[in-house]
């Protein structure tokens, strides 16, 4: 009998190998070493991030501020006024270092601000000082792109150890596998890039019906509950119990608050039927499914710039983590599962589901 297959693990392999390419967001990769919930990283990786990713990181990332900051000193108080020119200088060489795609707009912005600031200011400065701004200007770019390339390959090399980063990462759009045989991409090769953000924006949009498909699958859990109640012999308390009991699986805070009062008078006997209805394989296929829907509503338009901060999308993704492991169900990794038709299955699929429930 042959030997079962690990999918994650072969990926992993043929990674190492340089067969394919895995591509990891510059944003996404700092925000997960020094802002993303540490409770949800466990949950994830199943312990702490490794302490010397965490210091080299850290280290860079301060690092940068304090060049900024040391810039800022130096040019104002040990050289001259115009050494000031630095600064908005500095921003733009750093933005040009990770510029993912250097288009000919950002290399004339780049040439136009460096020969603005030598006629405005470096003509006039004399020795040691001329040495000091040459340095100065570029170096928090190098700092900048020294921190991004290693954020990616110690958010790459944990994902490759633990298949649930790896899925979560693919969930919410920040992780890419391209296979090297194919034409080279941007995104393929940095992680980031034009292509990449553009599937971000791209992604956002998807949002209402994403939305749309977690209240479908909701529905049609609500509708198989009360059909169980009723069979029970319940009564007048089916639909409110059947409501209460798929609010609180897919976390939905407004529609328990509705029946506020039945849920707290009711909140034992809804504990209960919330584990009865996880342990249904139909609805927890269903959980499954729902969870990732609401993990990419969470981070999408975050990493998009619509709405929310890294820090709030990080506990919101960490509640509906908790969620599915209190209730055993595993969150599918719906991206690999469907690729590009993903939004188009999950939305047939929440349809499906809502009307044969009824």
């Amino acid at each position: 009998m042959p030997p079962n297959r690990d999918p994650h693990a072969e990926l992993a392999a043929k990674a190492l190998r340089g067969e394919v390419r895995i591509g990891i967001s510059n944003e996404v990769a700092v925000q997960f070493f020094m802002y993303w919930d540490r409770s949800q990283i466990r949950a994830l990786i199943g312990g702490p991030v490794p302490a010397g990713m965490l210091c080299i990181v850290g280290l860079l990332h301060w690092l940068q501020i304090g060049v900024l900051a040391g810039s800022l000193v130096a040019c104002a108080f040990v050289l001259h006024w115009w050494s000031l020119l630095v600064i908005p200088l500095q921003f733009v060489l750093t933005a040009w270092t990770l510029a993912p795609v250097r288009t000919v707009s950002g290399w004339l912005t780049v040439v136009l601000s460096i020969a603005a600031c030598i006629c405005l200011g470096l003509l006039h400065a004399r020795g040691a000082s001329a040495v000091v701004w040459l340095i100065l200007a570029p170096l928090p770019g190098w700092i900048a792109g020294g921190l991004y390339a290693a954020a990616r390959a110690g958010l790459r090399t944990l994902a490759m150890e633990h298949e649930p980063l790896f899925n979560h990462l693919e969930t919410i759009g920040a992780l890419r596998v391209r296979d090297s045989a194919a034409e080279p991409t941007v995104a393929a090769q940095t992680g980031s890039g034009a292509a990449w953000e553009l599937r971000i924006e791209e992604n956002a949009r998807h949002l209402p019906a994403i939305e749309q498909a977690v209240r479908d699958i909701q529905l049609g859990i609500a509708s198989r509950l009360l059909k169980r109640y009723l069979t029970r012999g319940i009564g007048g308390d089916a639909n409110r119990l059947a409501h209460c009991v798929a609010c609180d699986l897919l976390l939905d805070d407004e529609g328990m608050q509705s029946m506020h009062d039945f849920a707290v008078s009711h909140a034992a006997v809804i504990a209960n039927e919330v584990e009865e209805a996880a342990n249904d394989t139909e609805i927890r296929e269903a959980l499954g499914i729902a969870y990732a829907a609401q993990t990419m509503a969470v981070w999408w338009p975050t990493s998009a710039g619509m709405r929310g901060s890294t820090r709030d999308a990080s506990e919101e993704s960490d509640r509906i983590l908790s969620k599915a492991s209190a209730l055993d169900v595993r969150i599918m990794n719906i991206v690999s599962l469907w690729g590009k038709e993903t939004i188009v299955n999950l939305a047939s699929f929440a349809k499906e589901f809502r009307e044969a429930g009824h």
